[in-house]
């Protein structure tokens, strides 16, 4: 493997690096937002 070839698999590992991180922040923002719907929906149901 040459330098050029090193350099090119090591970019596509840190954009994989961050893509991963992105993702992980995403599924934390979809779940967080998940139970905020299900603690408002409990919530009303007292009142139903």
């Amino acid at each position: 493997m040459n330098g050029h070839e090193f350099q090119e698999l090591y970019q596509i590992q840190s954009k994989t690096r961050i893509f991963m991180t992105e993702q992980r922040y995403v599924n934390e923002h979809t779940k967080n937002e998940a139970l905020q719907i299900i603690d408002l929906f409990s919530h009303f149901q007292k009142y139903l």
